[in-house]
């Protein structure tokens, strides 16, 4: 894994939104919705996103197909309140009033073509005054509301519900045929019920005092409403002079429901504070209501939902000011209210829109997260190295996650396996000897403790090779350094010292060429047949261990690692000594070894085993072939394989971030999406195997999908999400798409810092989606001294801020699915410092295919606008030379590339569809280097 180095950036600020005047004008908003931060408390609200900027803005509510808002609304204080209507995006506002009189409490009528809304206009255009404060706290209840419906589109009002007295607060039922609403028509304020098909009205409520506010339950069989029955004298008379001048005191208010035939009254509150506008939630046996209760002042409102019985009290905003006007959208998704916070002025009321969390402990719960990165990087699994019955076991752990989610198996697939064939290791078979001959000696080498062939090597019967020595093994042109200048190894067994001039510095400009790999690599383009790598010293003496991976394939030749002292012998016989480097900066060391020969016989087996994808299904909840791929490589390292950082192997790498955090993170997002109520496009949840041992699975994914590469519409990665410090986030494959800047700016609502990288390039299996066309998306919370290690272990994983990462990749992944288009695909070139690998001068930009079997190396594809494109290098073309030199492996690929500078023409040979072609190449001079 590599990070990513990319520019952050920040959201915009907010501007203010215009409200314009006159019937059925379009309000056009100066800014998008922004994103709201909001107290870590408010667990049940996601996404919150506010709709309104300035102003007193009120009692919005939705419409019957859940996509638009009624409400009322003023841009200045000496304004009158006033209907529009928006979409849940706080844009297309209009204006559906007659901008004349005071309005308030609206509401739509089925097929929410015309909107119902109290108004004075029809007594007087003036604005009613408002109410006289020298009383205290008080609501005007004018005499002259009446209710009327209007087109939202335009159009004169209509008159519906009339009296003498107040009528207003109409809200409908859920089937459309009923309106609940206040009235004072009978000399008290009570509610009534209206007829839409009969036109008559009933009245529901008998009791002295208000009644108010009421909402249908959701099977429209119960009323839920805010009342005051006074009972004390003193009170009563309080409450009736005060509605003689047409007002209310509502500093104490109890939650009640009704039957919608008046009968069954029930008090849910009895607390003696300020309590108003309730709602039903969906489920029809809770309740949403503001309150002052929490605040011994009362002067804070905030939510609370209780069960109808008044059990079970739980508040649900925490921000410090005023919340209030709650309405969960139909499909019972969203949550819309009225608030104070984020105020642009002092008294600022707008309007906030939420995603409701109906089980906060769910989805992405701390413990569940926790929990599943416990049990992959548990020590039992042993850090999960792709073959190994402990990454089986992690595979059905994910698969059995996937099941309990509600996921399928892919379309056509019997289970959630998808199975790979890989080289996962070598190992030594019988019959290897390694026999050194010198003039009266006969020296038998003991293999794996004087002699050890490496993973690398070819088999081979050798006989009797004459033995050179070659210094280093280094031919570095440019360093004006040639190990083999005029010696002749063609045939013969070359002896050369591990490292180089300058020792095993790292920072030596002779470091590229210290790989065993590049010493094979140009003794076999000289001919040699075999390659003895021994220690440069005594201190220095160590066989090199036989790799148990074979990441790269043979080098071609037989490679050996030997301790000095059998060759000292052999030397010694020869009358020949084994030079000491000595100073590090002395001539290159190379000579002949007459009369000593080397004999060997390698046998090695290269282990073959099967990797394992964990695919999960998820189908949109109407027909499309379109899909998006949410992914997480679940493998490790092991007990510490090529790619460890370890100071010694053999200890369990746990790979908590590395990748089980990623993995945890897919499980809960599967659980997640599952859930939801619509999807508009398929998902499919891939779990790879083999990404440590060079992105395996996600390799053989493209090579054989489970369903057409062409439908997969995007793809999102999570790799090492675990450890979100500072509040940072990065995000690659920002400009894969021009939708996904945005998209993911309007998703930041928690305001994470994001880091966005443009390319969608890097150390994980979305580079290699990328390449085959897929727009991606990279999540990753960056490198710590911990990769790659043991020190990876679940306890340090911020499982909080885990959370905050998946819940902002949850908002991105509803955003690409919800889109109208797919989205477009770009090619984008490398930043600079990041075209190629560490080390290179030159930049080529090929994609090599690192899982690839068999001689050469297979692309994956070319960047756009590279030295490869131009040269007309394509994805799948299989290099077998380059610059005259043979490929055997990406290794020899690599070590080519390092021997060139910028501006050589070099010739590269490719089997395009089997056929030989020769290609002319310029190479670039690396991005960002002088």
């Amino acid at each position: 894994m590599s990070p990513y180095r990319s520019l952050a950036f920040r959201l915009s600020s907010l501007a203010a939104a215009a409200l314009a005047a006159g019937s059925a004008a379009l309000v056009p908003l100066a800014q998008p919705p922004a994103p709201t931060l909001k107290d870590p408390r408010e667990v049940r609200l996601q996404n919150v996103r506010q709709l309104t900027f300035e102003g007193e803005n009120a009692e919005a509510y939705f419409s019957f197909d859940g996509k638009s808002l009624v409400f009322q609304s003023r841009r200045n204080r000496g304004d009158c309140d006033q209907i529009y209507t928006m979409d849940l995006s706080g844009e297309n506002r209009r204006l559906v009033s007659t901008g004349k009189g005071r309005c308030t409490c609206s509401y739509f009528l089925p097929g929410d073509r015309r909107v119902l809304f109290a108004s004075t206009h029809g007594a007087s255009p003036a604005c009613a005054p408002p109410p006289d404060m020298s009383r205290g706290y008080v609501w005007p209840v004018y005499g002259d509301y009446d209710i009327y419906t209007a087109d939202r589109e335009g159009g004169p009002p209509e008159l519906l519900i009339s009296s003498p007295g107040y009528d207003a607060e109409a809200t409908v039922s859920p089937d459309g045929r009923r309106i609940v609403f206040t009235s004072d028509r009978d000399g008290d304020l009570e509610l009534y019920l209206y007829d839409l098909e009969t036109r008559t009205t009933r009245r529901l409520t008998h009791f002295p005092g208000y009644d108010g506010g009421a909402f249908f339950s959701p099977d429209g069989k119960k009323i839920v409403f805010r009342g005051w029955h006074p009972t004390d004298p003193k009170e009563l008379e309080d409450y009736r002079a005060l509605l003689r001048d047409h007002l209310v005191r509502p500093s104490r208010m109890e939650i009640f429901t009704i039957g919608a035939d008046g009968t069954g009254l029930r008090q849910v509150t009895n607390n003696g504070a300020a309590n108003f506008c309730p709602f039903w939630h969906p489920d029809g046996k809770r309740i949403l209501f503001a309150s002052n209760v929490g605040d011994p002042s009362r002067r804070n409102f905030d939510l609370y939902l209780v069960n109808e019985d008044g059990t079970g009290l739980e508040q649900v905003t925490f921000e410090g000011s005023f919340d209030g006007f709650p309405m969960f959208s139909p499909d019972g998704r969203y949550l819309v209210w009225g608030a104070n916070r984020n105020a642009a002025h002092p008294g600022d009321t707008n309007i906030f829109l939420a995603e409701w969390v109906e089980d906060p402990a769910a989805a992405f719960a701390e413990e569940r997260l926790r929990r599943d990165v416990e049990v992959l990087a548990s020590p039992a699994l042993k850090g999960r190295l792709t073959g190994t019955p402990e990454a089986l076991e992690a595979a059905r752990y994910v698969a059995e996650g996937f099941r309990a989610a509600g996921l399928i198996p892919p379309p056509g697939a019997a289970d959630y396996f998808a199975p790979f064939p890989f080289t996962a290791g070598v190992h030594l078979s019988e019959g290897n000897n390694v026999r050194l001959e010198a003039p009266g000696a006969v020296l038998s080498l003991e293999v794996g403790r004087e002699v050890q062939p490496l993973g690398m090597s070819e088999d081979g019967n050798l006989r009797s090779l004459p033995v050179v020595f070659a210094g280093y093994g280094i031919r570095a042109p440019d360093l004006k350094w040639d190990d083999y200048d005029g010696l002749d190894v063609k045939g013969k067994a070359v002896a050369v010292y591990r490292w180089g001039p300058d020792g095993d510095d790292p920072k030596s400009p002779f470091a590229l060429y210290y790989p065993i790999r590049h010493k094979a690599m140009i003794a076999r383009e000289l001919g040699a047949s075999a390659l003895v790598v021994l220690g440069p010293s005594s201190t220095d003496d160590d066989l090199v261990p036989l790799s148990s991976t074979a990441r790269g394939g043979s080098s071609g030749l037989v490679v050996l690692s030997a301790r000095r002292g059998p060759f000292v012998r052999a030397l010694t016989a020869a009358g020949k000594t084994l030079p000491d480097p000595g100073d590090p900066h002395r001539s290159p060391l190379r000579f002949e070894v007459p009369g000593v020969t080397l004999s060997a016989a390698v046998r090695l087996v290269r282990e073959k085993a099967e990797g394992v994808n964990v695919l999960g299904w998820l189908p949109a909840t109407a027909p499309t072939d379109e899909t998006v791929v949410l992914c997480a490589h679940y493998d490790h390292l092991g007990l510490g394989v090529e790619g460890s950082l370890a100071e010694k192997k053999g200890e369990v790498h746990p790979g908590a971030d590395d990748n089980a955090s990623g993995t945890a993170g897919l499980l809960a997002l599967a659980r997640y999406f599952a859930a939801r109520p619509e999807r508009p496009r398929n998902l499919l949840f891939a779990s790879f195997a083999g990404e440590e041992l060079g992105t395996l699975g996600s390799s053989h994914f493209v090579k054989t999908p489970p369903l057409p590469l062409e439908r997969v519409v995007a793809a999102m990665n999570f790799d090492m999400i675990g450890r979100l410090r500072e509040n940072r986030l990065v995000v690659g494959g920002a400009g894969t798409s021009p939708a996904f800047k945005a998209l993911l700016q309007k998703a930041n609502t928690d305001g994470l810092d994001l880091a966005l990288g443009e390319d969608g390039y890097g150390a994980s299996d979305h580079a290699v989606l990328y390449a085959q066309g897929v727009p991606v998306l990279f999540f990753f919370t960056g490198a710590h001294e911990d990769y790659h290690r043991p020190g990876d272990t679940p306890d340090k994983i911020l499982y909080g801020g885990e959370a905050r990462v998946l819940r902002f990749a949850a908002r991105t992944a509803e955003a690409l699915l919800a889109l109208p288009e797919r989205p477009a695909y770009v090619r984008v070139a490398p930043p600079p410092g990041e075209a190629a690998g560490r080390g290179f001068r030159v930049y080529l930009g090929t994609i090599p295919d690192y899982s690839g079997e068999g001689k050469g190396v297979r692309l994956m594809g070319v960047r756009p606008g590279s030295p490869a494109e131009r040269g007309g290098l394509q994805k799948g073309d299989v290099i077998v030379r380059f610059g005259g030199r043979a490929v055997e492996n990406v290794y020899d690929y690599t070590y080519a590339l390092e021997d060139h500078k910028p501006g050589d023409t070099v010739t590269v040979t490719v089997l395009r569809d089997g056929a030989p072609l020769d290609l002319s190449v310029t190479l670039d001079r690396r991005p960002g280097k002088d």
